[in-house]
């Protein structure tokens, strides 16, 4: 009688013990230059990761074997960050490209590369200076008009342009849909007073959760419903890097 009366209980704990049993660690992948971006799309119905580090772009397969790498052209120069990893996007050639922030000293550039690594062509100025941190976000921006044309938005100058580039082909829904999944931006980065968290618009009141290179909780801010954009204030942050997080969403900010 008493075994009857604790035998949901028992079933019920080991459910919760086959649940969590299931997580297992695929792979770890080892950057001694300290990874800066990870990033998953999808190209020819398959799943790729992109993991970039100070000195290279690697592209990975679904299987975790390395597709491609990329190495900076000298030991002054480093990448930044990646957009709108694709394959049939900005051609129709079935390679995987993407535009990166190339920068070396002060000066900075967008170019589009393909995955051998090959300079595609560039977008706005092809040099800038560091006035480009007090811009909003999305300085590259893909976007669908009425009329169903792909368009491409560069804030890519000395803060006084635009530059707005027709596009010859587009994405898919699952990578639009991916890509709208992992639109959360932080600027500027690195800052020793402000920075300023967007995201997309979300009808529910959220929270930001920041921790320091430990994994520690520094901060837990709220972030209201309707609201696509946050300055917070850093002053008294110790220098260091730090992690933020918004729903599954996740970035990295460096304190000077």
């Amino acid at each position: 009688m008493k075994l009857t009366r604790f035998l949901p209980t028992l079933i019920l704990f080991f459910q919760v013990i086959s649940t969590y049993g299931q997580i297992e660690l695929e792979k770890t992948f080892y950057f001694p230059n300290c990874t800066t971006l990870v990033k998953t799309f999808y190209a020819d119905s398959k799943t790729f990761y992109c993991i970039l580090d100070n000195e290279s772009i690697n592209i990975f397969n679904q299987d975790y074997s390395l597709y491609k790498q990329i190495i900076r052209g000298n030991s002054s120069e480093r990448f930044e960050e990646v957009y709108l990893l694709s394959d049939n996007l900005f051609n129709s050639d079935n390679k995987i490209e993407f535009i990166t922030k190339k920068c070396s000293n002060n000066e900075c550039y967008f170019v589009l590369l393909d995955e051998n690594g090959d300079s595609l062509t560039y977008f706005g100025q092809k040099k800038y200076d560091g006035c480009l941190w007090d811009l909003p976000q999305n300085f590259i921006q893909c976007i669908k008009t009425i009329d169903n044309k792909t368009k491409l938005i560069v804030n890519a100058s000395n803060c006084d342009s635009i530059y707005i580039y027709n596009l010859p082909g587009a994405l898919s829904v699952s990578q639009e849909n991916l890509m709208k999944s992992q639109n959360l931006a932080l600027f500027p980065n690195p800052t020793n007073d402000f920075v300023t968290i967007t995201t997309d618009l979300s009808n529910k009141n959220r929270t930001i959760n920041i921790f320091d290179n430990n994994g520690r909780i520094v901060k837990v801010i709220p972030y209201d419903s309707g609201l696509t954009k946050m300055t917070l204030d850093i002053k008294n942050f110790k220098s260091g890097v730090y992690i933020y997080r918004l729903d599954d969403k996740t970035g990295k900010f460096i304190v000077k």
